[in-house]
């Protein structure tokens, strides 16, 4: 598939960030770790109300959620970045299957299937999917009846191979859930200087 990107050009050009979070939460988690990007994106939060994990599971309740994210990529001057946790990561796919383009993709505990979201078929330029083997809410998840949430972020991407799709083993043990510790202490570090470095790549054209 032939996509086209266009990126900011000059040292100082920033690209464009849609970000968006879990069903339970505001974005102040992940907030940790955007924060620390803005001397790279101008980020722009896509905001949709706390759910209760059956409310996820209307395919019209997500496709709407889908659909604002998609309108709002419409809208900037340039293909943007898109980064999303838990169901925030589930409504980027499901923006892209709906026609969304994004340059990078960060996903970070997807609750999404791990191989059976066509994203071989989805337009972006690389897809970075942060996942942790000891995830219980993902585990949890998995054993709800009917669930439309996956093992993305539990096991890895396991889908058609596709050399644009990058996994990166976050393992962590601290907390209950151990689903949002992407953005605590020294996993907010790690990943700030892995897309800085993607990002610094990508500007010299590698």
């Amino acid at each position: 598939m032939e996509t086209h990107f266009d990126l900011p050009s000059g040292t100082l050009a920033r690209r464009d960030l849609i970000v968006t979070y879990g069903i339970h939460s505001d974005g102040a988690r992940i907030q940790r770790l955007t924060n620390q990007l803005r001397h790279i994106y101008n980020v722009h939060v896509f905001h949709h109300p706390r759910r209760w994990a059956l409310s996820a599971y209307s395919y019209k309740v997500r496709r709407s959620d889908a659909m604002g994210i998609k309108k709002l990529a419409g809208q900037l001057d340039t293909v943007p970045d898109f980064m999303g946790h838990s169901y925030g990561a589930l409504l980027g796919l499901e923006a892209m299957k709906l026609g969304a383009e994004f340059h990078n993709v960060f996903l970070f505990g997807a609750a999404a299937s791990s191989d059976k979201e066509p994203i071989n078929l989805m337009r972006f330029q690389e897809l970075h999917n942060y996942y942790n083997p000891k995830d219980r809410a993902l585990l949890l998840g998995s054993f709800l009846p009917a669930h439309v949430f996956g093992k993305l972020g539990y096991i890895g991407y396991r889908g058609v191979d596709d050399d644009r799709v990058f996994n990166h083993d976050t393992f962590m043990t601290k907390g209950l859930l151990r689903h949002s510790g992407y953005f605590d202490g020294v996993n907010v570090a790690k990943i700030k200087a892995d897309i800085e470095e993607i990002t610094e790549r990508q500007k010299n054209g590698n």
